[in-house]
């Protein structure tokens, strides 16, 4: 596929990224999670905690598929939590900085 800016060339000339690529880790563990929900037939939402096995699936399968969802469960809220801490400490950081004058 061609992209135009000042002129028509891939992707790789205008050092343009995927979507995928520009993902966090945690983001991407975020969407693999959700992926392996709704290949197990859960619903989406990594908060809603996981379901049953569907029926017709192996539980060899179903297991497999339940530890690659609970590792990228732990990942994605490991990650969100760094986010969070972050973002604590830039608003007491504000908070202090708002006191002072």
């Amino acid at each position: 596929m061609l992209y135009g800016a000042s002129a028509l060339a891939c992707r790789h000339f205008h050092d343009l990224a995927y979507k995928s690529q520009r993902q966090t880790p945690d983001g991407q563990a975020y969407r693999r999670a959700n992926n392996l929900r709704t290949r197990l037939g859960w619903g989406p939402g990594v908060i809603y905690g996981p379901g049953g096995k569907p029926k017709g699936m192996h539980w060899h399968t179903f297991w497999r598929l339940h530890m690659r969802y609970d590792a990228s469960v732990l990942q994605a809220l490991d990650g969100a939590n760094v986010r969070m801490d972050k973002l604590m400490a830039d608003f007491e950081h504000f908070q202090q900085s708002r006191a002072r004058r």
